[in-house]
């Protein structure tokens, strides 16, 4: 399953950001139908905050939002991914624990990804939580040396 951008996402961000008609037409086409980029524009523009939109959008797609602000991350789990791979598949470990790992991905459906992140974390299930594109992009920054 691939995140894209449905109607009543759009009019939900429409409605709950009071964004006028011309600009929602703008933001859409910018994003091209992908939701990771449609939402870095809507936060980028100062829309919506991070924290709400992400939480937002992983409810309307039932699954876990990680706020990459307010976690702490793993060395363990970190170094399980190498950050060249983190960067291409726009993910970062957070924590494992026993036979898992969880890893924030800004396409939690992406099972191409998931698929090659069981080569580095071979032997754990792996446990994707959702995260914004450009929120992750700032934690492989921060947290990888």
């Amino acid at each position: 399953m691939k995140l894209s951008i449905s109607k009543d996402f759009i009019d939900h961000c429409r409605t709950q950001a009071n964004i006028p008609p011309d600009d929602i037409k703008r933001i859409i086409g910018e994003a091209s139908r992908d939701v990771g980029k449609f939402s870095d524009i809507l936060v980028k523009e100062g829309w919506f905050n991070s924290h709400e939109l992400g939480k937002y959008i992983a409810d309307s797609v039932n699954c876990s939002f990680v706020d990459m602000k307010q976690t702490l991350f793993q060395p363990e789990a970190l170094e399980k991914v190498p950050k060249e791979v983190a960067q291409k598949l726009c993910v970062i470990p957070l924590y494992s624990m026993g036979a898992g790992i969880t890893i924030a991905m800004a396409n939690p459906f992406d099972t191409r990804a998931i698929s090659e992140l069981h080569k580095y974390c071979e032997g754990l299930i792996v446990s994707p939580v959702f995260s914004l594109q450009q929120d992750i992009k700032t934690a492989i920054d921060k947290n990888y040396p």
